[in-house]
């Protein structure tokens, strides 16, 4: 037998509003993984020596720019 489903407009919202939880969990459990990688990158940007920066067009203004920012600031 098959079965007729009502789908009402709270179904909807009721499922947009469960993904919208979902993503901000997700957000949530991701942040410290991300922020230890950038502090990780950064630390390493900032090991660099001067030939190396300008193999990849950067210098010591643009690494300390990036390195004075929190981990928490892309």
């Amino acid at each position: 037998m098959k079965y007729n489903t009502f789908s009402s407009p709270i179904n909807g919202l009721t499922r947009s509003f469960a993904g919208e939880v979902a993503a901000v969990v997700d957000r949530i459990i991701e942040a410290p993984f991300v922020w230890v990688e950038r502090a990780s990158e950064r630390r390493h940007l900032a090991e660099l020596d001067d030939h190396m920066l300008r193999d990849i067009g950067l210098n010591r203004a643009d690494v300390h720019e990036v390195t004075a920012k929190p981990f928490w600031r892309s």
